[in-house]
């Protein structure tokens, strides 16, 4: 017998046969009287419609706590996994699909997050996108308002973050960004012009994994302007809540 001939057979077949064999799809009936499907993965998408008890779904992906499914009628939308678990598969058994974990978070890409804090002494809130492009570095866009006694300022910047230790539930991060603010005086002071500059910041914080799909972000940054003077900055201190997909 030719061996090298059998293990290459073996070895091939081995490589061929999982491009010709498709997992089977998860098939659940409905035993609600009646699963409301949304737009997107959160309740604050748009209800699309709703599938009635004794429809058969199938499930295409989940992504958090929520799972994309696919009607008889070729429909799809998202549902919470939590509504999923009160229906059965085709042969009657219960169904258990998986829980938002650490691990999961970990390999999320995308991040929305609000928050307040002080910017120059003066409080303020922001919001931020996040995209995270590689196991450490992601790039986020950030809005936020200031009020102060004597003007409001908007702050718009892009910044780089790195997070070298992004495995663990406690994780420190740098970052480094421009931005451009504008300031408005208000209407009481005295030929006040409004005044738009560019700056640079740098930041050092950290994250904690609380729960579920909620991170607890808390960042210390040093807001420089670039056509100012070389001491003239502020500082910011700020925590918010972030929320991953």
């Amino acid at each position: 017998m030719n061996y090298r001939l059998w293990n290459a057979s073996i070895f091939l077949l081995a490589f061929l046969l999982p491009q010709f064999v498709q997992a089977q799809p998860l098939l659940l009936v409905v035993q609600e009287v009646y699963i409301d499907l949304h737009t997107g993965p959160g309740r604050g998408f748009p209800r699309q419609f709703a599938v009635e008890r004794g429809a058969t779904i199938r499930v295409i992906k989940q992504r958090t706590d929520w799972v994309k499914i696919q009607t008889e009628r070729g429909s799809s939308g998202w549902v919470k996994s939590s509504a999923l678990e009160k229906t059965l598969t085709t042969a009657g058994l219960p169904v258990r699909l998986s829980r938002t974990r650490f691990s999961d978070y970990r390999q999320q890409r995308f991040e929305l997050g609000v928050g307040g804090g002080y910017y120059a002494a003066e409080p303020e809130v922001f919001a931020r996108a996040g995209y995270r492009w590689s196991k450490i570095f992601s790039t986020e866009l950030g809005v936020a308002q200031v009020t102060g006694d004597f003007s409001n300022s908007k702050l718009i910047m892009v910044n780089v973050l790195t997070q070298p230790f992004q495995w663990e539930r406690w994780s420190p991060f740098l970052s480094l960004g421009i931005g451009r603010n504008y300031n408005n005086p208000n209407r009481s002071l005295i030929n006040a012009e409004k005044t738009d500059s560019d700056f640079f910041n740098f930041g050092l914080g950290t994250r904690f994994y609380l729960t579920r799909s909620l991170v607890v972000r808390a960042e210390y940054k040093r807001y420089n302007l670039v056509e100012g003077d070389e001491n003239d900055g502020q500082n910011e201190y700020n925590i918010g809540l972030s929320f991953f997909f």
